[in-house]
């Protein structure tokens, strides 16, 4: 009977801490197609081509994304994009904002806004999407039907000078964007 009741709250207790009142996933399969990254040391510029034991121009990279929002936060939303290497099974760069409803607007086919939590920002249109963030900055545009190709800048620590800007060409696997971008949108018409 212990037995029992232990795997009841095993499957019980995590749907309870975290129960959205509604949640879209949504991933893309994409190939990198440039790939720079530069620094400076005393004074120095180098530039590189891929830091050691990470992605080269030419790998597949996973970019999965999701958006929800908390049944006991009903005024917070949360929209993220996660850009990960499936072969060396690695996060790579984390696209968050954590937005108050408040701090959301619309206008004609875009929505846009802060996040209150880190000064992040965003701006998504029905073909574009933009989150700017302090450690950089993912970039979207799609190209044809669910084709996007992606920008993505990332900044290093404080403590070493350097940049890293790569590129993606990305194929829809589940689309979920465009539920993502008509569900902010109706909230700020309602």
């Amino acid at each position: 009977m212990k037995i029992f009741i232990l795997l009841l709250s095993i499957s019980i207790i995590p749907s309870l801490l975290f129960s959205a009142e509604f949640r879209f996933e949504g991933s893309m399969n994409c190939k990198v197609k440039s790939n720079s990254i530069t620094e400076i040391i005393d004074g120095k510029p180098k530039q590189y081509s891929h830091y050691k034991d990470q992605f080269v121009v030419g790998d597949e990279l996973l970019l999965e994304y999701e958006s929800y929002r908390k049944i006991d936060e009903p005024k917070y939303l949360t929209v993220f994009f996660d850009i990960s290497d499936p072969v060396r099974k690695k996060l790579l760069v984390r696209f968050e904002i954590l937005q108050k409803n408040t701090l959301i607007g619309a206008y004609k086919d875009r929505i846009y806004g802060s996040s209150f939590v880190d000064g992040a920002y965003m701006n998504f249109g029905k073909d574009s999407i933009r989150i700017t963030q302090p450690t950089g900055n993912l970039n979207m545009k799609r190209y044809y039907k669910n084709d996007w190709e992606v920008l993505i800048t990332q900044n290093g620590p404080l403590d070493h000078l350097a940049a890293q800007v790569f590129t993606l060409d990305c194929r829809t696997r589940v689309n979920k964007i465009d539920e993502i971008i008509e569900f902010i949108y109706s909230e700020k018409q309602d």
